[in-house]
C-alpha cells in the first residue's frame, strides 16, 4: 500500500468497513476485509470500528477473524498511522 497516502488509506479502508458492513456475498466481504488489512497502518480505528456492527459468530467460517484482527489492531493502535 506505498501508493497510498494516509489520507487516501483513510478514506478507503472508512469506505471498505461501511461496505463491509451489509455486505451480503460472502466473498466480497472476504476481499473488503482482507483489503482493510492489507492497508495496516493507514486504517484509522474510528472508521474501522463500525465493523463491531457484524456478528461475527453469524459470519462464513474465517471471517470473523479478519474482522477480529482489524478489530484488535485498531485497539492497539496499529491504524494511527505512521505519525502516531
Amino acid at each position: 500500500m506505498s501508493g497510498c497516502s494516509l489520507a487516501d488509506g483513510r478514506v478507503l479502508a472508512g469506505l471498505l468497513a461501511a461496505a463491509a458492513e451489509c455486505e451480503t456475498d460472502p466473498a466480497a466481504l472476504e476481499a473488503q476485509l482482507n483489503a482493510i488489512l492489507q492497508l495496516g497502518s493507514l486504517a484509522e480505528p474510528d472508521m474501522v470500528a463500525r465493523l463491531r456492527a457484524l456478528d461475527v459468530e453469524k459470519l462464513p467460517p474465517g471471517l470473523g477473524d479478519y474482522v477480529e484482527d482489524i478489530l484488535e489492531d485498531a485497539e492497539e493502535g496499529r491504524g494511527r498511522g505512521p505519525s502516531a
